[in-house]
């Protein structure tokens, strides 16, 4: 399986606003959102400020990301939220390439926000991925959920 990751951007409401609320509802009921309700959510999201990433096989969407940016006075927080594959299409290795690429664009956004630094990476991670997050990608509890330290 060859994995496409890319940005979503509001281009994609048309195609893709179902199947990515579809992966939300994995994560957090979403009983009473419409279907009016999903591009609308899709398109929030999007432009909240998140950087949202896709994984794609083939044209389908297999699983999401999202990538929040957090000032503090001591630097930026990279916080990392709704990490999810298609149930089918679970352990596949896709949310490793989710977070793969995340981490290789980490170094160039941390440029970006000159003078300030990308000081920790954050995320919350279900119960049953905590082991995951911490032998495979080197997260460590603390106060706010799940940390890492920039690397580069």
């Amino acid at each position: 399986m060859k994995l496409d990751i890319r940005r979503l951007t509001g281009g994609d409401a048309e195609v893709y606003a179902d199947r990515y609320c579809d992966l939300i509802g994995q994560l957090t009921d979403i009983s009473r959102v419409t279907p009016a309700m999903r591009r609308a959510y899709f398109s929030l999201t999007l432009n909240k400020g998140a950087w949202v990433f896709g994984a794609f096989d083939n044209g389908e969407l297999v699983g999401i990301t999202s990538l929040h940016f957090i000032p503090h006075m001591k630097g930026i927080e990279a916080r990392i939220e709704d990490v999810v594959t298609h149930e089918p299409r679970r352990k596949q290795g896709i949310c490793n390439a989710l977070r793969s690429h995340i981490d290789n664009l980490l170094p160039n956004f941390s440029a970006s926000f000159a003078p300030f630094d990308i000081y920790k990476i954050t995320l919350q991670a279900e119960p049953s991925a905590e082991a995951m997050y911490e032998k495979s990608f080197g997260y460590h509890r603390d106060e706010t959920g799940w940390r890492r330290d920039p690397w580069w």
